[in-house]
């Protein structure tokens, strides 16, 4: 695996149902040791023109759920490769599929939440996924 340099910016979703669960992905292949996290990536100039819309298409491709950002989440969480700043956010609906990076999508309570994000073997991805996690927690009181 070639190693980005933490420099990087990535923008993602933690989404809340209105049952208080949240949507989380299994990358495929077991990418960067993730079990379970939150969709998120890098943006495409030609598609977005602000963090918000680089994380509402994450979103979409990789979960295949469409959703709207209630609003940010405070702070920068820092993975192996990149920085990453995370949106609160509720879903619209969804669609039946979601992209090749994806290898299975789940509604989760928060304590199964914290208990699949546990399971990456990466520490700074677990570290920011748990982290992101209860920000996330916080903004949504």
């Amino acid at each position: 695996m070639n190693e980005v340099p933490a420099t990087e910016v990535a923008y993602g979703g933690i989404v809340f149902d209105a049952a208080k669960r949240v949507l989380l992905r299994k990358p495929a292949n077991g990418w960067g040791g993730y079990a379970w996290t939150f969709a998120k990536g890098a943006p495409d100039l030609a598609l977005d023109a602000t963090p918000e819309q680089t994380a509402l298409r994450e979103v979409r491709e990789e979960t295949g759920v469409t959703c709207e950002v209630v609003s940010a989440i405070p702070g920068r969480y820092e993975s192996d490769t990149c920085f990453t700043q995370y949106f609160l956010m509720r879903p619209v609906n969804q669609v039946p599929n979601f992209d090749f990076e994806t290898a299975e999508v789940r509604w989760v309570t928060i304590e199964e939440a914290i208990a699949l994000i546990t399971l990456t073997t990466t520490p700074k991805g677990r570290k920011r996924d748990l982290d992101a996690l209860a920000a996330a927690i916080q903004a949504s009181l």
